[in-house]
């Protein structure tokens, strides 16, 4: 006969029987079967603030994951497998041990519960947590408190232990949560599992133990864990446990961890391809470590990543938590024509699914014809000409208005012979004055004597206003 499969519980870190067991084989609680506990949505990691008792009532319930439709969702867990009566019994555990109660109390309906709450499963087999809170514990209470979690969480731990490996104590689930009650004021601490109160050597000992483990417990973050009770229909009992589940970590929005990422204002929405150009981006609880400016953009049919660049800055870029100062990334593609839209967020290091929200940036072409002035000189010229302008005189022309110096006339190519004696519109370039357009037009002349070009509009009347001029100052001499 062969023996089933036995895996390594990456929790609790016993031995735990697999999925697969022969037909005679006995299989104890909580793995008999198929019904297992598990979580639908996740309560929402950041963005949520523990608040403390001084502070009045919370300021709202924990949610869940947020939804693909927006709507306000909140977390919830499913048995699977499973036909009957069913009860789910939730308490917070630390990030760092998920088999100790953590020193937070739950609020149920804004009222505080202690350290753990029972849920009834409806017809669905489903449970939705609209009403739980966390309150921070205050810092008085601290050493009470996990004196209290101590003796709790090791009452979960025998009790765990035992339905592992077959004992099975049948422990009902009232049984199960009164032991994990908050002790009152006057009370004597006692190990839940004897019952036997704690002589004042043990209580000593226990609290210089615990002020040890305080320093190792992050107060804000923790998760939820929960336990299904199933129902015998023999004798009705809510006493066969299923395997623990817990939740994702949830951070506490005070802290710089937990606080959602946001882009409040971007002083530049634009830039050159080239990348370089410094922007400022203000924000919010910045996390300098952890965070990254992220610029993305996906193919045409969305499917895709097209391409990602980060913004670069480094520590000393980040002012106060607040202001990110950091320089643009190149574009992947130099030779565009027309400006690009990206996405840019901000993102964290270690968890690239936490992202702000979408804004929009511009990449422009290295030669960026903002007014258009391009498009209205190719309209302007008879389609012959423009096609029979030099590709170099054809480019010189058009990006002539993009950002034109004082004086250009030394930056002109020399004409070759061929223009020098049939010159074409191409070899005028906008003049930026009355001075050089009138120079350009007589070098114009000069190179075709036999043909004068001839120019209809304000510089004919120039030329004759200048003439004019001239005539009347030598008769008056």
């Amino acid at each position: 006969m062969n023996l089933p499969e036995v895996t390594k519980n990456p929790i609790y870190g016993s031995s735990m029987i697999g999925a697969s067991y022969p037909m005679s084989m006995s299989v104890p609680y909580p793995f008999k079967g198929a019904a297992r506990l598990e979580i639908t949505r996740q309560p929402k990691k950041r963005g949520y603030r523990f608040r403390y008792l001084s502070e009045g009532k919370t300021h709202g319930m924990l949610p869940g994951e947020p939804s693909d439709s927006g709507e306000k969702v909140f977390p919830s867990v499913r048995i699977v497998n499973h036909l009957g009566n069913a009860k789910v019994v939730m308490y917070l555990v630390t990030e760092e041990d998920p088999q100790f109660i953590h020193p937070h109390t739950l609020l149920i309906d804004k009222i505080p519960v202690g350290g753990y709450h029972i849920f009834d499963v409806n017809e669905d087999f489903d449970v939705q947590l609209k009403n739980v809170a966390i309150q921070h514990v205050n810092k008085q209470d601290l050493p009470t408190k996990m004196l209290d979690r101590h003796l709790q969480s090791k009452y979960i731990k025998e009790v765990y232990s035992m339905n592992q490996y077959g004992a099975n104590p049948k422990i009902d689930i009232d049984t199960f949560a009164s032991n994990l009650a908050d002790k009152a004021k006057k009370q004597p601490f006692f190990d839940h599992r004897t019952k036997q109160a704690l002589t004042g050597e043990e209580e000593i000992q226990l609290s210089l133990a615990m002020r040890k483990k305080q320093k190792e417990i992050n107060m804000s973050s923790c998760r939820l864990c929960f336990i299904a009770f199933l129902q015998d229909p023999e004798t009705g009992k809510f006493d066969k446990i299923l395997q623990p589940v817990h939740s994702d970590l949830i951070i506490d929005g005070k802290k710089k961890e937990g606080a959602p990422l946001k882009i409040i204002r971007v002083s530049h929405v634009a830039g050159s391809v080239e990348g370089g150009k410094e922007v400022w981006l203000l924000s919010d609880k910045i996390d300098a470590e952890d965070t990254e400016v992220y610029f993305w953009e996906r193919s045409q049919d969305k499917q895709e990543m097209f391409w990602e660049g980060f913004g670069e800055f480094n520590k000393t870029d980040v002012y106060k938590q607040a202001l990110i100062v950091f320089k643009i990334p190149p574009y992947c593609n130099q030779n565009i024509d027309q400006p690009r839209t990206v996405n840019l967020q901000l993102r964290r290091k270690k968890d690239r699914n936490c992202v702000s929200d979408v804004h929009h940036f511009s990449y422009k072409p290295k030669h960026y014809d903002r007014y258009g002035l391009r498009e209205k000189r190719r309209k302007n010229l008879p389609p012959e000409i423009y096609e029979s302008t030099p590709p170099i005189k054809r480019q010189h022309m058009d990006y002539a208005a993009d950002s034109p110096p004082a004086s250009t006339a030394s930056k002109y190519q020399p004409y070759d012979s061929a223009h020098i004696n049939n010159p074409t519109l191409s070899d005028i370039v906008m003049p930026q004055g009355r001075n050089e357009y009138r120079a350009i037009v007589d070098a114009s002349t000069r190179h075709s004597p036999a043909v004068p070009t001839t120019f209809n509009g304000p510089l004919d009347n120039y030329r004759k206003n200048h003439h004019s001029s001239k005539e009347s100052d030598t008769d008056e001499n």
